[in-house]
């Protein structure tokens, strides 16, 4: 996906329940999950991704700091958000067990 020309926007300018379901994108521009939920605001906003899955089995949720993603909307006003991790980075990191 050519991210260069989708809108990026601040995440302080929406409410975090916008950013749930959101794809994310490693460096290498390989999907790696989707944002199930989040926790905090401001500067302390953190999404909790769901990633390694396939068909919908296998996989874990990471907690990744919203500080580490660029937000963006595509040309169909979709959210979804970029990091300079790759996909191994992200899925090697501890689970997170939704409470």
């Amino acid at each position: 996906m050519d991210h260069s020309q989708h809108q990026r926007f601040d995440v302080s300018q929406v409410s975090g329940s916008v950013l749930i379901g959101a794809e994310i994108y490693d460096l290498n521009d390989v999907s790696v999950g989707e944002i199930s939920h989040v926790h905090g605001s401001g500067s302390n906003l953190q999404v909790v991704a769901d990633v390694g899955t396939f068909l919908g089995m296998f996989g874990k949720s990471v907690i990744i700091p919203a500080s580490s993603l660029t937000f963006m909307r595509d040309e169909d006003g979709n959210i979804h958000a970029t990091t300079s991790w790759s996909k191994e980075e992200i899925e090697d990191m501890p689970s997170h067990e939704h409470s």
